[in-house]
């Protein structure tokens, strides 16, 4: 909590972190229990940091996964990975997740409008709504997203054995 208070986010981006954390942290738990090969720790310091450099990148063209990285890889390596990884667009890169805290953190994220829970299908609405007027690349690339991130969704509710409505998170 005292690095996203050193690096000025603001009350709704704490927020909304720690509601990506504290649905990592879920998924983990079950991952965990159901013998997958995961970091329950890591998730869960990934997943509180994930946005650490999003209030410095708001209003410009740095994006904040990769200066997230560049903060936190000299003291926080691990970390550092996974919030580089979090960004939409990198379901897209081909072994871009290369392990469970990766698509753990990715996945939570995309959770989350603002604070609260939502589908995935109701967190791309808000994206397109968000983002998807004003170029037609960032359009593209979020409709892109779409199918993946579903994929990614099954294979963690199926090695977890839950379901995707986390309802005991709502």
């Amino acid at each position: 909590m005292q690095l996203l208070e050193e690096h000025n986010l603001t009350e709704g981006m704490v927020a909304h972190s720690l509601k990506v954390t504290e649905i990592a942290d879920y998924l983990a738990k079950k991952l965990d229990e159901a013998g997958e090969k995961i970091n329950p720790e890591l998730v869960n310091r990934a997943a509180l940091l994930h946005d650490i450099a999003k209030f410095k990148h708001l209003d410009d063209d740095v994006r904040h996964h990769q200066a997230g990285y560049e903060i936190l890889k000299g003291e926080f390596p691990e970390i550092a990975e996974i919030v580089k990884r979090h960004a939409l667009d990198m379901i897209l890169e081909k072994g871009a997740f290369r392990c469970w805290e990766d698509k753990v953190v990715w996945y939570a994220d995309k959770r989350v409008n603002h604070d609260m829970l939502a589908s995935l299908e109701e967190r791309f609405k808000y994206l397109l709504g968000r983002y998807g007027s004003g170029s037609k690349g960032v359009k593209d690339v979020i409709e892109l997203c779409r199918k993946p991130a579903f994929e990614l969704e099954r294979e963690i509710m199926g090695k977890a054995g839950i379901e995707p409505e986390l309802e005991a998170l709502g």
